[in-house]
């Protein structure tokens, strides 16, 4: 199992100091990627229900800083050399497709092919309608007609809509689209699209990933394409001096939580069902952040693959 971490690019502690520090520390200790989230907006009311907490609420208050996305990951790209960068997940209809799809490139050329393409559909209507987005009821359609864009953008004969696009993907890479989300649509699209997924730990129990997992296999072998996809698990934790009393499965609770032998325990019954990599998402001062992550490096990544 391979270990990545959400970079500080939101709240308090996000900026270049933290960034920097996080991402070059990331890359001495051993991990494999670093990651970014997109909101563009904190819409002032919220009625949509988030997804991936039992409290149906949005974990980000409004006046939290939340850096961009795209030039988080190109200022990543310039203070680190090898480790891949991710997004978990880009929501489609937020941008331009033509638009996108030159950030995308330019992002994977200045990291010289280390970049992974996270894309979904959002969930959040309220910054929908507070960007001019799409219809929010009609994302998941036009999710998918921005994929297969990118796909001829990327790939196809020039020009697109009239227009030449370059850079493609460095050195004409197959570039990685990892497809978020755990719904039905979410899965038979990463079939469809996808070279890897991105689930939640919220809702996702090691069974249930399993099947869902070979049912997208089979789906896209049924489809022709390559049946060989990579999951990355988004896992929100948290290290605690021992588990919390009478603590429910993860997966319900919405977030990992112990001290590291609980979290390795854990994160070996996910290795054991077809989990290539874990997306860690915690919070704190980089100062904390950085203590964290040694000790997911000495205690935790040893436990798992050992």
């Amino acid at each position: 199992m391979r270990f990545g971490l959400m970079v500080p690019h939101i709240g308090r502690s996000a900026g270049p100091a933290s960034l920097r520090d996080v991402a070059q520390a990331a890359e001495g200790l051993g991990f494999s990627s670093l990651w970014t989230a997109d909101h563009v907006v904190r819409p002032a009311e919220v009625h949509s229900a988030y997804p991936f907490n039992p409290e149906h609420e949005l974990p980000l208050a409004a006046d939290q800083p939340y850096l961009e996305i795209f030039p988080t990951l190109g200022f990543l790209a310039a203070v680190t050399q090898r480790i891949q960068l991710g997004t978990a997940v880009v929501v489609l209809p937020y941008r331009n497709p033509v638009l996108l799809a030159k950030l995308v490139t330019t992002v994977d050329a200045l990291s010289e092919g280390r970049y992974v393409f996270g894309a979904g559909v959002g969930y959040l209507r309220e910054e929908f309608e507070a960007l001019g987005a799409p219809p929010f009821d009609k994302r998941g359609a036009v999710t998918d007609e921005i994929l297969e864009f990118l796909d001829a953008a990327w790939y196809g004969e020039q020009p697109v809509r009239g227009a030449h696009l370059h850079p493609g993907p460095y050195n004409a890479r197959r570039l990685p689209v990892w497809i978020g989300g755990v719904s039905r649509p979410a899965r038979r699209r990463v079939a469809r699209f996808g070279s890897g997924w991105i689930p939640h730990l919220y809702g996702a129990e090691p069974g249930w990933l399993a099947s869902s997992l070979a049912e997208i296999r089979a789906e896209a072998a049924e489809l022709g394409r390559t049946p060989d996809i990579t999951t990355a698990l988004f896992v929100p934790m948290t290290f605690t001096s021992a588990p919390p009393e009478d603590a429910p499965d993860p997966w319900t609770a919405w977030r990992l939580e112990g001290p590291p032998h609980r979290i390795a325990a854990v994160l070996r019954r996910y290795a054991d069902c077809g989990v290539d990599e874990v997306i860690l998402m915690y919070t704190g001062s980089a100062r904390q952040r950085l203590a964290a992550m040694e000790l997911i490096a000495n205690e935790v990544m040893p436990a798992v693959s050992g």
